[in-house]
């Protein structure tokens, strides 16, 4: 762009000279034009130095000046500086003054010279020499020409914080520069400034470590290193190792280099091994297992020298770090789409993404040393299992195309076989990629079936945990490898017989059933229904098999039970023994080891005779919890039941806490599916009670079904006390909330659309609470229920009394907001409130709230702010006096704001860093 401006406003100049300036101006405008003129007066740039160039940019034609040239080396040694307090403990141009020798006012005088020569810029206080080129070039020269002493003096404990880490970004700028590392080693020292400083925490002190480090690389790891120690040894820790994100960020910059990688990757580990499960994944052991990626890891360490990192952490006794280094193997062995938000750029050096791999020799030495290093993770044991297993089986199915690679395959299942790593690994071998099968050679097909058989599940054992602990589409891929386009239903037909069959099988096997009766009755179980389903078609005698989950089930801790087979179990027997079935479930009614799952148990068998009286019973049962009775909203109940019997368990769950939720739940999949426009007889009243009970507080949405058909359905009969008693729950929740409605809430739709005036007068006239939500949800959310009212009632209602239209304008949108927060039009409501209106001033007043603009882009708030104005101008078409004035005055105050909006922005981004 620099060059295209030189062609069209200096023509004259040659190309070498104009590729001189575009690389001298760091892209900037007014610099390149003014280095353009100075070869109308001085000739070709060609015959001279970088310095000369630099020099005749600085000067302009203009007697040199010595004075101004230091003012200019001194305020460059800094990123930026305030250049207008003079007084106070963050006055910075004083400072720079004495070290430059001149007094406030001289320095002033200069700086506003070079502002007038383009070479400094200022926003607000703040003033910074630019182009950076230009800046960093007069700082060498300011470090040569200064004591390093009497810079540390100048920039050192006295000085403002902030103008210490400006000066501390320069210098990281000026990496090629002895004196800067000569100072960032010093300051970085285990006795140096910045440790001192960061030691006790000081403000902005960790950053200036960080500008730092661009500098004297080895020196701030250094300095890391002898941090972090003190640090776990102090009672508490500082801040910059609390919020850890600028630590870990750095860490990974100073990983780069190969000579470094050891050390930093090694901190990255000590901080990641100490970790909780919540941190984010800005968190170190994000950063690193990144290290190890083969595309964006950020290091040039090579992968031999990455592997000695991971290899001390699998043999570590610490479980974490044992977990980190497999958490390292497996970025190794990722072979998936791989991204980076990760900024590489470190101070002035000019970085990439570090290795990777480009050739096939490159691949093969890659995956070489993962694997071996799986290897000694399969030697130690332990790890994550699952996650590695899938890495192994998922790399080798992608790598089989290089036969070089086929013995480090058998090698590494050889040693994975028999341990936890199999399983995963071989269901991951066996997993299809979408869209059909690679086109293989008849090599890779034999490398991989042979690895296959050597890793499939031959024990009935293994088989049930092959299956049952993924999920059907896995399993599928397993049962059909061959066909991985078949029907969809076919494909979990298939699975669903496989695991029955295996069901069947552990039914008649009590040893296995003994060793895995514990595992049946826990964790996540995907496919557990279905193998307790087989288990009791296979079973000679369901009480012993019954009884032996529900001791395993007795042992398990409550909070890790998982009554998926014990379900599936009842479902299957249910075809065999009815009247077994129905034993098992009235003891398991009575017996407290089954009170928070009983719910479910029941609900697998809806048809016998007890079947509804069990379920009342539980669901009034104290120790019934909602989330408990939750699984009824789609579990069949709205099939199994005449309306009497469905009513009759609503009428229980009503009086459950979270149960009116749970019943609307219910009562809408019974509409849905009966496709009525509501129910009736006894069902209608159960139904207009789960309504009056709706608390706004804890909606249905949080359990997939909002029940708005069903609302809607019941207020369109005009059953006013079902709107009152939703009004009455809508303004508890508003005199609880001191802040706007952020979803949208469809019952809340519903009471307006379909009871108007119920709604208005309830919400608007006797509840200032409810009226100033409403306010709130004009002015500040994307959503307001009042757009659900029709235009014809809303005027009807508020001409009952004057007033009510000046109500109903506080919460009216004036403009019809798009799903971009941008205005679309004007609202009809809100037109007809002005037109009908007999007092239009307060009506008008009441929709000022609309004018102000509260946030979006910056850029794009005169924009919006045009569109309005336009439309204030189209509903000043053809009115009366009143609102063509206040249209105006509206338009004006609107375009007021583009100012408030530009001062707002520039005193959020005047700051030069």
């Amino acid at each position: 762009m620099i060059a295209s401006l030189l062609e069209r406003r200096a023509p004259q100049i040659g190309t070498v000279d104009r590729a001189t300036i575009v690389r001298l101006s760091g892209g900037n405008a007014r610099v390149a034009l003014a280095l353009a003129r100075t070869t109308e007066t001085g000739g070709s740039l060609a015959h001279l130095t970088d310095r000369q160039v630099f020099e005749r940019l600085f000067w302009q034609g203009q007697t040199q000046d010595r004075d101004l040239q230091r003012a200019a080396q001194v305020c460059s040694l800094v990123y930026s500086f305030d250049g207008e307090t003079r007084d106070g403990p963050k006055a910075e141009l004083a400072i720079l003054a004495k070290l430059a020798g001149q007094s406030f006012d001289d320095l002033y005088g200069h700086v506003a010279t070079l502002m007038r020569r383009g070479l400094v810029q200022g926003r607000g206080r703040w003033r910074a020499v630019l182009p950076q080129a230009l800046s960093l070039r007069l700082a060498g020269w300011a470090l040569e020409e200064l004591h390093r002493d009497r810079l540390c003096d100048s920039f050192g404990e006295r000085a403002p914080a902030r103008l210490r880490r400006s000066f501390a970004r320069q210098l990281g700028f000026l990496d090629t520069s002895a004196e800067a590392r000569a100072i960032a080693d010093r300051w970085l020292a285990a006795d140096g400034l910045v440790v001192r400083e960061c030691l006790r925490d000081a403000p902005m002190a960790f950053e200036v470590l960080a500008n730092l480090a661009p500098a004297a690389p080895e020196a701030a790891l250094g300095a890391i290193e002898h941090l972090v120690d003190h640090a776990i040894q102090g009672n508490a820790p500082p801040s910059w190792l609390v919020d850890r994100s600028r630590l870990v960020t750095l860490l990974r910059h100073l990983a780069y280099t190969t000579d470094l990688f050891p050390r930093a990757a090694g901190l990255l580990a000590s901080l990641a091994s100490t970790e909780q499960a919540h941190d984010t994944t800005r968190s170190a052991t994000a950063a690193f297992a990144s290290l190890f990626l083969r595309y964006f890891s950020g290091t040039w360490a090579e992968p031999e020298q990455r592997a000695p990192v991971l290899s001390s952490l699998v043999r570590s006794d610490d479980p974490a770090r044992v977990r980190l280094g497999v958490a390292g193997i497996c970025s190794m062995l990722d072979f998936g789409p791989l991204t980076s938000s990760f900024d590489p750029a470190f101070g002035g050096h000019r970085r990439d993404h570090g290795y990777e791999p480009k050739t096939r020799d490159d691949f093969v030495r890659w995956l070489r040393v993962g694997f071996g290093l799986v290897r000694e993770v399969a030697q130690k044991g332990g790890g994550q299992a699952e996650a590695l297993g899938q890495r192994i089986g998922d790399a080798i199915r992608r790598s089989a195309a290089w036969p070089e690679l086929h013995p480090v395959f058998r090698a590494t299942v050889a040693s994975i076989r028999g341990s936890t790593l199999a399983r995963p690994a071989w269901l991951a071998l066996c997993r299809n990629q979408s869209g059909g099968q690679i086109d293989r050679t008849s090599d890779q097909r034999a490398i991989l079936t042979d690895l296959k058989e050597l890793l499939r599940p031959v024990t009935l054992i293994d088989r049930i945990r092959s299956f049952v602990g993924c999920d059907s589409g896995v399993s599928a891929d397993v049962l059909m490898p061959d066909d991985p386009d078949a029907d969809r239903c076919a494909r979990l037909a298939r699975v669903e017989t496989e695991i029955r069959s295996l069901g069947n099988a552990l039914a008649s096997d009590d040893e296995t059933l003994r060793v895995l009766a514990p595992e049946l009755v826990t964790g996540t179980l995907p496919q557990g229904s279905v193998l307790g389903m087989g288990l009791a078609e296979g079973a000679r005698e369901f009480s012993r098999l019954w009884d032996q989950l529900c001791a395993a089930f007795r042992r398990t801790s409550a909070s890790d039970r998982n009554p998926n087979v014990l379900a599936g179990f009842l479902k299957g027997a249910s075809a065999r023994d009815p009247d077994w079935v129905e034993r098992v479930l009235d003891a398991a009614a009575k017996d407290p080891i089954f009170a928070g799952v009983f719910v479910f148990l029941q609900i697998q068998v809806l048809s016998g005779a007890g079947a509804l009286q069990r379920l009342r019973q539980a669901l009034a049962a104290d120790h019934i919890s909602a989330a408990e009775f939750s699984h009824l909203i789609y579990a069949g109940l709205h099939r199994a039941f005449d309306d009497d019997a469905l009513a009759s368990v609503i009428d229980v769950l009503l009086t459950r806490p979270g149960g009116p939720q749970v019943a609307l739940g219910i009562l809408e999949m019974r509409m849905l599916e009966q496709g009525r426009d509501a129910p009736a007889g006894r069902l209608m009243e159960s139904c207009c009670d789960a309504l009056s009970r709706y608390d706004f507080r804890t909606t249905a949405d949080s359990m997939g079904v909002t029940a708005s058909r069903l609302a809607a359905s019941v207020l369109a009969t005009e059953r006013t006390d079902v709107a009152k008693a939703l009004c009455r729950s809508f303004v508890a929740w508003a005199k609880g909330n001191a802040a706007w409605i952020c979803e949208r809430n469809e019952i809340l739709e519903a009471l307006f659309r379909q009871a108007p005036n119920v709604t208005l007068t309830e919400l608007l006239l006797r509840s200032p609470e409810a009226r100033e939500r409403l306010a709130d949800a004009k002015r500040f959310a994307s959503w307001t229920p009042v757009v659900a009212l029709s235009v014809e009632a809303a005027v009807e209602w508020a001409g009952q009394e004057p007033s009510r239209f000046a109500a109903l304008a506080e919460v009216v949108p004036l403009f019809l907001i798009d799903r971009f927060d941008k205005a679309s039009g004007l609202n009809p409501l809100a037109v007809e409130l002005i037109r009908n209106s007999p007092n239009k001033a307060l009506v008008l007043d009441a929709f000022e709230r609309d004018l102000r603009i509260s946030g979006g882009l910056v850029s794009e708030i005169p924009l919006e702010i045009e569109r309005r104005q336009k439309l204030l101008a189209s509903l000043a078409d053809g009115a009366d006096a009143e609102v063509a004035d206040w249209s105006a005055k509206a338009a004006r105050e609107l375009g007021s704001q583009v100012s408030y909006w530009a001062n707002w922005a520039q005193e959020r981004h005047e700051r030069f860093e």
